[in-house]
């Protein structure tokens, strides 16, 4: 008897194996049991983490590469776009030095595209300090002059040609693409604002397109519960949840339509 079962790519960072979280209440693990009880049918997963515009190329191919897969599940990641979005960048050097550089895209001096928090093998840790209330109006100054200087629109364009070539990559080995957007940011207004913008402009171009795209934006639930924990940034199990709930349909299409295909 032929078992049924979905195999399922996913790109992303640290959402899709987060910390601080039980494994099974991640939301790929929500949707396997979903997926099980509503329609007896498997999924199983693989995971890839990227950390800038050209990891996410690369580990896009790894992946679709591998004949087992079915589908791809790609993250737009608020992260690569946030830091290409900053005028000054901090980074660690391959030498284990804590650095700072000027952001210059427009000069080919785009310096958060050089150093991937999950190529980096050295030993640097930051000095714990306490809590100055400097530090968000220094952040969100940062951002400020790095949108008066055009450097987040290059960001914006930036993701929109990763997210075209992964569309075009999916398509020319014949692997289905279903896109996520990007999350909010609540532990900063300008960071939110970015994350919102990026989200109208991926829904503009793929909201409507033959391509299936999802939109995760948003803080709070329809019952008003946050879907973040302290940070800002992480999201807590609510959260999971009610992503696991919007990507459910788009996944279930997929894997439905994938299964139809295999049988005789």
């Amino acid at each position: 008897m032929h078992k049924k079962k979905f195999h399922l790519g996913i790109i992303g960072g640290c959402f899709p194996v987060q910390d601080g979280i039980e494994s099974q209440a991640l939301y790929h693990q929500i949707i396997v049991r979903m997926l099980y009880e509503n329609y007896n049918l498997e999924m199983e997963i693989l995971v890839e983490q990227y950390d800038s515009i050209k990891e996410g190329e690369t580990k896009t191919v790894r992946l679709v590469n591998d004949t087992e897969l079915d589908a791809i599940l790609f993250h737009i990641r608020p992260d690569p776009y946030l830091k290409m979005s900053k005028f000054l960048f901090r980074y660690i050097t391959p030498s284990d030095r804590l650095t700072y550089s000027f952001n210059f895209p427009i000069m080919k001096h785009n310096i958060s595209e050089r150093f991937s928090m999950y190529e980096y093998k050295g030993s640097y840790k930051p000095k714990k300090k306490g809590h100055c209330f400097l530090n968000p109006f220094f952040r969100e100054l940062n951002y400020f002059v790095g949108m008066l200087l055009g450097i987040n629109s290059y960001a914006t364009r930036m993701e929109q040609r990763l997210v075209d070539r992964i569309v075009n990559i999916c398509k020319r080995e014949k692997k289905r693409v279903l896109l996520v957007g990007p999350p909010s940011r609540p532990r900063s207004k300008l960071e939110n604002y970015f994350c919102r913008l990026l989200e109208k402009k991926m829904f503009k171009l793929y909201g409507c397109s033959e391509t299936q795209y999802v939109s995760i934006y948003g803080s709070f639930s329809e019952t008003g519960e946050y879907l973040f924990f302290e940070d800002g940034i992480h999201i807590n199990p609510i959260g999971h949840k009610r992503i696991a709930t919007l990507l459910f349909p788009a996944i279930a299409k997929v894997a439905i339509t994938n299964e139809s295909n295999k049988s005789p």
